[in-house]
């Protein structure tokens, strides 16, 4: 969808396989599984985030919010 949008090419089956490994190896650690990565790329992409740095910055915001909710109910 992106890739259609911005004028570049996507190798659909490494999508597939990066997202597979990612919940594999996130089942290991008990995480959660990746299936909100489309929603925020959308979010990201309507607030004008171009660039790598807008993703790592949404995280580390979201990281803050959920420390301060889980200090929050601890307290």
């Amino acid at each position: 969808m992106f890739g259609g949008k911005h004028g570049y090419n996507i190798d659909h089956n490494l999508e597939v396989i990066a997202q597979s490994a990612s919940n594999i190896f996130g089942g290991f650690f008990s995480s959660f599984p990746k299936a909100i990565f489309l929603t925020r790329s959308l979010v990201q992409e309507d607030s004008g985030g171009k660039s790598l740095f807008t993703a790592h910055a949404t995280s580390a915001f979201l990281t803050f919010v959920l420390f301060w909710i889980g200090l929050c109910i601890y307290l």
